[in-house]
Formats: structure tokens, C-alpha cells, sequence
């Protein structure tokens, strides 16, 4: 710059001006979210480049966060508060607007398998066949003791040439921990991307591992560990009594005195005989448990001279003392749309003989007719479902505290009107009288059409427990909504005999695609606490990463704390310190009371609120910061008051 008047003139320093152009076009936004889900928060700028990003929690930088897109996943109480992130080129830097991320629903953790080296332990085949989360897995995950297992089809999480791809790897941890040991075997499925070939275990009372996997109409595969499976991950092939040629469906079961039975299929579907083994610890051998005239003998069998149909069971069960429950329906073609009705067997002897709910015996082996000539072998209708009523099989069972079956299945009980599938639990009542409750209301399912086999994914099969307070509990995958994993519960049986009172929840919300849950059995009746294996699979709008290797690992909801409900109440004046706010954190079907006291004897009731549907409530007491000192209180009940 050149300064002049009418006697001199001056030239100043050269300065330099340079323009970074830096700006944040759109801020992060605040995000609410349900624990285990993914969380994103992004930032757009522009300016001279290169440009940085540095993301903050709650005060602190976030090591290793340092793209315009900040992603979060699973969700946990540790990823709430405040963040911001600051945009940063050679020249300036400059700081975003304020996001929060905060939680609500149901708390559930969400543990990735994880040994180490999470890409070669932590991530499993998924493809569209969901192999590896089936609902009829009786057992792919199972607590002994303090120790957890989980079997899958191990997949690396990018490279597609990784040795073990496609294999069985059974990963290990003590309840509650973070670290897994994982064991990757040599056993592959005939076809991995064939749904049936699925993997199931049993662990006996020796503690010695039973596998079996990979078979849809194929001859077994079985192997058994060489010493007890808390100590030992070797496994080596094994036989069991010869017949078993075209197997599928395989389902191990633990009998209290440590003896195992084996469930499965020899024939295909539309036609197929229904087999038990029993492994005897004492002799270290397998037998078929059921003969007839010194023959082996399906104990239900569908192939006959004059026509083939099969049994698909619903989840087998054993309560305390080692009696089998089953209930089954049959397919007669190889589509779903032709199975139909829901029937029931129990045994008081590990399966050697069967009986109707109401105790009269059945002559075996058990018939959809009279196939046999004999009458007494027909087996017992619970619940009269024709064909094409997409009925689907191979759902959840399980027993109430009277050992009375609860099945969850689903049909279109509209139908041949109305076609939209429903999710259904069938239980009977005191009576004996079998008792059927819708507790879904679909509606994204074309009402006038059947879906197809080509749909029959859309829906997870459910899987039902009833907890130690004798609720039913329902856990299932459903495409109307989030996809991920929904809950629906009664009230306790003492408030609810009949069953009528249901509550809908979602446990998570990130899209599952075609996977179905899995729990693990054992841990539930012990502590009534629910783990499942969470594993995406392609389908319902969610597509496969990169070598076909979502993550795989283990969600867990603490069922018997959710129901311990007894939230804290939190106490806040407003309106110029007139009104007093009260809020807590609610549950969905509970009803809460707002008492006050001015001496903690007597209480008065200032307001009941029933049908709560969210997870956080609030009540304002009009003039509740005026008067008398006050005393505040919240009582809570399931089902209100």
C-alpha cells in the first residue's frame, strides 16, 4: 500500500492475505438410539485442502475418529453425552455444533466374539441362507457351567483366500466376559449356502462336546470331543448306530443323569421319518432309542406304501425330571404352504414311549392317519390349522412353570380371507383346553395372496420362554418394523391366568436381514437371563459386507432386572419454583403412581399413569413447589394399576 498527502509519500509493508475458505455446511445432528444399534454422526465442510476431523466426547478426543463421519456401533451406555468434532486444515480450524447421542429402550449389550484378532474370529458366513442362526438350532449356543460356547461357520472379515473360511469354529468365554478363545476346525458343510446345513451341539455330563452339522437329506456328520470341552477344543470324527443315511435337522438334548438324546430326520421334506438316539454315558455308545418288533423304528414316521408326509417339530423340550414335550405339523409337498395343523406327544421314558397331553398312550410309530391300521397311533390335533394357511414350521416351544407346552409359530389366522401372517402362541388352560393368542398385528403382508416360499424369510421364527414369575415371553425377527429383534410378554401368570395382556418391545433395532434367534437355552433357565446370536444375514434390505462376513457375537438382555422394575424418581422445580417435575425412566405396559407426604406416614396419590408406552416419563404437579414441605414417591406395577 502506497500512503501519500500533498508533502510525501509512504509504501507500507507487504502483508499477505490468504483465504481458507474453512466452513461447516451442515452440523452433526443429535441422535437417539437403542443400545446395541449403530449410531452416525456426520459433518460437511468445506475450505483449502486437505482438510482434518478430530471427533470429542464429553470433553475428550476420541482416538482414532478422525473422519467427517463418526460411526458407533454396538451402543452402549459408555457412547452417551456430547460431541462435537473440530475441522482443521493447514491454515485454521474451527469447531462444530454440539450432537448428543442418547439411548433408550430395553438395556442389552451386544458382545462381538473377539479372541484377539477380531477379523479372523469375530465375523461368520452369512450369505442369504442364515446357516449359522437358524430358529431350529436346538443348540448353538450353550452355558455349562461358567463357560459359554458358540458354534458357527467362521468366515474372515475381508479375505476371501483365509484357511478356515467356511468352517466350523467354536468359540468359548466365562459368562460374562469380553474375551473368547476360538477354535477353528476342519468340518465343512455339504453346502454352505444351503440353510439347513446348520450346526448343533450338545455337551454331555462328562462335559464332552457332541457336533453334528452340514447334512440337508445327506448321510451324518458327527464328531465328539476327545476329552471334556472346558479343557480341550479337539474334536474327532465319530459314528453313531449306522442308520443314519439322509439326515437333517440335527438337535442334541442333555438328559439330567448326563445322557443325551439326538433328534433328526431321515427322508426329505414332504416325506420323512422323525428318529430319536440316546447316548449313554455309562456305555459311551449310541442306540436308537425306539424299536418295534427288535427293529429300529422312527418313533413318527411319514413314509408309508400309500403316502409320504413328514413332521417338522417345533422346539423339543425337557423339563426338570427328563420328560421329552414335542409338538410338531406336517407338510405332505416340499412347499410350506402345505403344512398344516399343530399336534403334540409327550414321554416319560427318554422317548421310548409316547403319550397324548391328556396321558392316554399312543401305539407307535405315530401317523398323520391310519396308515398302519392301527387307530391309536393317529396323533393328537392341538390345533386344527389346514393347509395354506402359511403355517410355518419348526418354531419355538417351550414350558411354563406347571410344565405345560407354550409354542409360538405364526399363521394367517384370516385366512382364506386375509393372508397376512400373524405371530401366534398356543398353550392350553387349566382345563386342558388348547387355548390360541394372536400377539402381532402385521399389516405389510398383501392381504388377498399367500406368501410364497420365495417370502417365507420376511418373518423369523420365534423362539418362547416362560420366566421364573411364569410370564410368557416371546423373542422373534419380523420385517414390519426396524427388523431386528422385537420381545412380547404377559403379565405374570398369577395377574394374567388367561394370557391376554401382551406387551410389544423392540430389544434392537439395526436391520438383521434373514437371520432368526437363537438363544441360549441353558443360561435362561438358570438365571433368566436371555443371549442370543446376533448375526445379520442377507435379505430384508440388509446386504452382506465385504467376503460375505457380518459380525457375529452375542446380545444379551437381562430379563429378570427388566422385570425387577423400580425406577429412581428424579425431582426438578419449575415455573419459577411453583410446579414440581417429576420424571423417571418407564417401561412399556407398566403404570405408575405419584405420591406425596408431608410426614412419610400418610401419602395422597397425586396422579395414576397406566398404558405407559415409552422408556422415559414425566409428571408436573401443578403449585407442587408451593405449601408445605413435601415428600415424593413412585410406586411402579406391570400392567398398572
Amino acid at each position: 500500500m502506497v500512503v501519500t498527502n500533498n508533502l510525501n509519500s509512504v509504501t507500507s509493508a507487504v502483508a499477505t492475505v490468504t483465504v481458507t475458505n474453512l466452513a461447516i455446511l451442515s452440523q452433526p445432528a443429535s441422535v437417539v438410539a437403542s443400545y446395541a444399534s449403530t449410531a452416525t454422526v456426520s459433518v460437511s465442510a468445506v475450505g483449502a485442502q486437505p482438510l482434518f476431523y478430530q471427533w470429542w466426547q464429553n470433553g475428550g478426543p476420541i482416538a482414532g475418529a478422525t473422519n467427517s463421519t463418526l460411526t458407533l456401533w454396538p451402543l452402549s451406555a459408555a457412547n452417551t453425552g456430547s460431541y462435537f468434532v473440530v475441522v482443521f486444515n493447514n491454515l485454521a480450524s474451527l469447531a462444530s455444533a454440539v450432537a448428543t447421542i442418547t439411548l433408550s429402550g430395553p438395556q442389552v449389550t451386544l458382545t462381538q466374539v473377539n479372541n484377539g484378532n477380531v477379523a479372523a474370529s469375530g465375523y461368520a458366513y452369512a450369505g442369504g441362507s442364515d446357516i449359522d442362526d437358524g430358529s431350529f438350532i436346538c443348540s448353538g449356543l450353550m452355558t455349562v457351567s461358567n463357560q459359554q460356547f458358540l458354534t458357527y461357520y467362521g468366515q474372515h472379515q475381508t479375505n476371501p483366500s483365509y484357511a478356515y473360511n467356511g468352517t466350523i469354529w467354536i468359540a468359548r468365554r466365562t459368562v460374562g466376559s469380553n474375551d473368547w478363545e476360538v477354535f477353528q476346525t476342519g468340518f465343512t458343510p455339504d453346502n454352505i449356502t444351503d440353510g439347513h446345513d446348520v450346526v448343533a451341539f450338545g455337551i454331555d455330563g462328562s462335559n464332552y462336546m457332541h457336533l453334528s452339522w452340514g447334512m440337508h437329506d445327506q448321510t451324518l456328520h458327527y464328531a465328539r470331543s476327545t476329552a471334556p470341552i472346558s479343557l480341550s477344543s479337539d474334536l474327532g470324527p465319530a459314528g453313531m448306530t449306522g442308520i443314519e443315511t439322509e439326515v437333517t435337522y440335527p438337535q442334541f438334548m442333555t438328559l439330567p443323569d448326563g445322557d443325551l438324546l439326538f433328534l433328526y430326520r431321515l427322508g426329505v421334506s414332504g416325506g420323512g421319518n422323525t428318529w430319536l438316539n440316546h447316548w449313554s454315558l455309562a456305555s459311551q455308545t449310541w442306540t436308537n432309542v425306539n424299536l418295534i418288533g427288535g427293529t429300529p423304528s422312527p418313533f413318527i414316521q411319514g413314509i408309508w406304501p400309500s403316502t409320504n408326509y413328514n413332521a417338522y417339530p417345533n422346539m423339543p423340550c425337557l423339563d426338570a425330571n427328563g420328560n421329552l414335550y414335542l409338538a410338531w405339523t406336517w407338510r405332505e409337498t416340499p412347499a410350506y404352504e402345505s403344512n398344516n395343523k399343530l399336534l403334540f406327544g409327550k414321554s416319560l421314558n427318554g422317548g421310548v414311549n409316547w403319550h397324548r397331553f391328556d396321558g392316554t398312550p399312543y401305539d407307535l410309530p405315530i401317523s398323520q392317519g391310519s396308515e398302519s391300521g392301527d387307530l391309536n397311533s393317529v396323533a393328537q390335533v392341538i390345533v386344527p390349522i389346514p393347509q395354506n394357511y402359511s403355517l410355518i414350521n419348526q418354531a419355538g416351544m417351550c414350558l411354563d412353570a406347571s410344565n405345560n407346552p407354550v409354542i409360538a409359530t405364526w399363521w394367517a389366522p384370516g385366512s382364506p380371507t386375509n393372508y397376512q401372517r400373524q405371530y401366534m402362541v398356543v398353550f392350553p388352560n387349566t382345563n386342558g383346553v388348547w387355548q390360541t393368542r394372536q400377539i402381532s398385528f402385521r399389516t405389510n403382508d398383501p392381504p388377498g395372496t399367500i406368501e410364497l416360499d420365495a417370502v417365507v424369510d420376511a418373518l423369523g421364527r420365534p423362539v418362547a420362554v416362560c420366566d421364573k414369575q411364569n410370564r410368557i415371553i416371546i423373542l422373534y425377527r419380523d420385517n414390519f418394523g426396524s427388523n431386528g429383534f422385537t420381545v412380547a410378554y404377559t403379565l405374570p401368570y398369577a395377574m394374567d391366568p388367561q394370557r391376554t395382556n401382551w406387551t410389544t418391545v423392540n430389544l434392537t433395532t439395526d436391520n438383521l436381514g434373514n437371520c432368526e434367534p437363537v438363544i441360549d437355552v441353558a443360561q435362561w433357565r438358570r438365571d433368566n437371563v436371555m443371549d442370543i446370536i446376533n448375526h445379520a444375514s442377507d435379505g430384508e434390505g440388509y446386504t452382506d459386507p465385504d467376503n460375505t462376513a457380518p459380525p457375529i457375537g452375542v446380545l444379551e438382555w437381562n430379563a429378570a432386572a427388566y422385570f425387577d422394575h423400580h425406577p429412581a424418581l428424579r425431582f426438578a422445580f419449575t415455573n419459577a419454583n411453583q410446579d414440581a417435575a417429576l420424571s423417571w425412566n418407564s417401561q412399556p405396559g407398566w403404570g405408575y403412581q405419584i405420591q406425596w407426604s408431608t410426614n412419610l406416614v400418610n401419602w395422597n396419590t397425586a396422579a395414576t399413569l397406566n398404558g405407559v408406552s415409552g422408556f422415559s416419563s414425566q409428571y408436573v404437579q401443578t403449585s407442587g413447589g408451593a405449601g408445605p414441605l413435601r415428600f415424593w414417591r413412585l410406586l411402579a406395577q406391570q400392567g398398572g394399576f
